[in-house]
């Protein structure tokens, strides 16, 4: 069932933890949007999503270009792991965008460390994960922000760094589909590791 507010649209996904995801016009961050759900007690399994971003960042507060046609979003997780840990879900995150690029449209993606996804020597996508910590240094939550160029306008000073998928295959994507097989494939890979974990 999807709920008009505010221009968002929420909608039910049944994809492992992921239950419900949040589809806003234009937000500041994804990031901040999700974290501040997060102090408030949302449940593990919330995505944001974002036609657009205004001020969306990356790594080391780098500032990632963030218009509509691109894949913004970010999801809330609460896995029961040492913060130190935490760099291998960022890796986990790159994987899981390699392979819906690689698998659903045959384009050949290589990573760089610790979180771009690099199509033809260019950046393509990147990630990174925010989180908070309790007293005893446990994970309270984490937040992991995903970034990905599809049908997006690339600015001209980063053309010769950035592409967008919908210039290497010449026609358009669909964003929440490859959302939702992003959701699906990092699924698998984040069931794997906990389940390892606790292992």
């Amino acid at each position: 069932m999807n709920n008009n507010n505010n221009n968002i649209i929420t909608k039910t996904c049944n994809i492992g933890i992921f239950k419900t995801i949040q589809y806003y016009k234009e937000v500041i961050s994804t990031q901040i949007v999700l974290k501040e759900l997060a102090e408030r007690g949302y449940d593990e399994g919330l995505v944001v999503v974002a036609e657009k971003q205004t001020g969306g960042y990356g790594r080391s507060g780098n500032i990632w270009s963030s218009n509509i046609g691109g894949a913004w979003f970010s999801m809330l997780l609460k896995p029961n792991i040492k913060p130190d840990d935490v760099k291998d879900l960022l890796l986990l995150l790159s994987h899981s965008i390699k392979n819906v690029i690689e698998q659903k449209y045959y384009i050949n993606c290589e990573l760089k460390w610790p979180n771009d996804v690099i199509v033809y020597g260019k950046k393509i996508a990147g990630s990174m994960i925010e989180m908070s910590t309790n007293k005893h240094n446990r994970i309270k939550w984490l937040v992991a922000g995903v970034g990905i160029n599809l049908n997006n306008h690339i600015p001209e000073d980063l053309i010769a760094t950035s592409i967008a998928l919908k210039t290497i295959l010449k026609k358009e994507i669909n964003v929440r589909k490859f959302i939702v097989n992003f959701i699906t494939n990092f699924t698998e890979l984040y069931t794997q590791k906990i389940n390892k974990e606790r292992g």
